[in-house]
C-alpha cells in the first residue's frame, strides 16, 4: 500500500497528489503560513501557482501502489531554490515542483534537476513567498542551476 498525499491548489483547486515525503522538514522551513506555522512552496502543475502550504493542507490518502514514491508518468517532485527579491540577501526560498523526468543516455531517468526547471519556474505567479529573512519573493529567479 502507498501513502502518499493530495494538495487541492489554493488558485484552481486541482488536486495534485505528492509523494508522503514531501512534507519532510517542512518543521525547519523558514517559510510560515500566514498563521505563522511552518510551511513549504508548491508550484501547482496545472495553474503554475506557488502558495506556501501547511502540513494540514497535503490530505493523507492511501492505494495499492507498492512503490512509496510512485508518481504517474515518469514524474517526481523537485525543489528548487529561488532568490529574494533583495539581490544582496544570501538567504533562499525551496519551491517544490512536479517535472517530467528525463531519461539519461543510459535509459534510466535522472535524479539531478531536469533542464527544463528553470524555464517552467519562471512562468510561475508567486503568492506569499518570503526568504528566511522575511523579504518577499516575487519572481522566481533560479540559483540551482
Amino acid at each position: 500500500m502507498r501513502l502518499f498525499r493530495t494538495l487541492r491548489c489554493k488558485n484552481c483547486e486541482k488536486p495534485t497528489d505528492f509523494p508522503s515525503s514531501i512534507l519532510l522538514g517542512i518543521e525547519r522551513s523558514p517559510l510560515r503560513s500566514s498563521t505563522g506555522e511552518p510551511a513549504i512552496a508548491i508550484a501547482c502543475p496545472e495553474c503554475k501557482h506557488v502558495f506556501p502550504y501547511i502540513g494540514s493542507d497535503l490530505r493523507l490518502n492511501h492505494d495499492d501502489n507498492p512503490d512509496q514514491f510512485a508518481l504517474p508518468g515518469g514524474k517526481s517532485v523537485f525543489a528548487i531554490k529561488i532568490q529574494c527579491d533583495d539581490m544582496s540577501c544570501e538567504s533562499r526560498a525551496e519551491v517544490r515542483a512536479i517535472v517530467e523526468n528525463e531519461l539519461s543516455k543510459k535509459g534510466i531517468f535522472d535524479t539531478k534537476l531536469p533542464s527544463t526547471l528553470p524555464e517552467l519556474a519562471r512562468s510561475w505567479t508567486l503568492h506569499d513567498i518570503r526568504c528566511a529573512e522575511s523579504h518577499p519573493i516575487t519572481a522566481a529567479r533560479t540559483i540551482n542551476f
